[in-house]
């Protein structure tokens, strides 16, 4: 969706279904004049929305496979609307895996969401590229959780977060024996119009906002020779 803060402008922000019927949330992070407005506002404030655009994870296309889940750093949102879909069909999917990345444990989002999805049968794993005295988990960058994990034949992966992530995460998925048509890659573009006409999100032929965000690795390769 485009958010729209009046006299500042749009940023966009992926959608996240709750289980409150007719709610919706999005994760802001702070770091530009936006986001910065929206932090400051309050209960009762209003806002522009425009959307929702594009499309998403193909769940029905993924009905019996195992599913790979990763993210890095607020790329993490889209993904948590995915678990959520998952895990209210469960018994349509096979076994389910999230792995996640964050600069700093201070930095890690959705904390009680990741120990109630461990709780409900999913493997979640969490690392930070930078820990503290306090951080007892995983150091290092999200594909050093990838390292020793087994590809089943009947697996695809949906990945999310800043492109030299994705780019090192797909490497690494592939390496593992996946192939390039079962990784799903929801692609971060400046989008401006939302609906194909203005080409700032343009990826060859094709457009984040009304194409994708969502690709397959072998669709991005087709539309251009340099994908990240």
């Amino acid at each position: 969706i485009m958010v729209s803060v009046f006299g500042f402008g749009e940023a966009t922000f992926g959608i996240i279904q709750t289980e409150r019927e007719n709610e919706y949330e999005f994760t802001v992070k702070r770091v530009g004049n936006v986001t910065q407005k929206l932090f400051r506002m309050k209960k009762g404030d209003v806002i522009g929305i425009r959307g929702p655009f594009g499309n998403g994870y193909p769940v029905r296309k993924m009905k019996g496979k195992n599913i790979v889940i990763v993210g890095g750093g607020i790329g993490i949102p889209p993904l948590k609307s995915l678990v959520l879909y998952l895990l209210e069909r469960r018994n349509l999917y096979g076994d389910i895996e999230v792995y996640y990345g964050a600069r700093t444990p201070e930095d890690v989002v959705y904390k009680n969401d990741l120990k109630e999805w461990k709780k409900r049968g999913i493997k979640v794993e969490v690392t930070v590229d930078k820990g503290n005295e306090k951080w007892r988990g995983n150091v290092g960058v999200v594909t050093t959780l990838l390292e020793n994990m087994k590809v089943e034949k009947n697996t695809v992966a949906c990945i999310c977060g800043p492109p030299i992530m994705l780019k090192f995460v797909s490497m690494k998925l592939v390496e593992n024996g996946m192939k390039e048509d079962q990784i799903y890659v929801s692609m971060e573009r400046l989008m401006k119009c939302g609906i194909g006409l203005c080409g700032h999100c343009n990826i060859g032929k094709a457009y984040v906002c009304k194409d994708g965000p969502v690709f397959t690795l072998k669709e991005l390769k087709k539309l251009t020779e340099r994908v990240w």
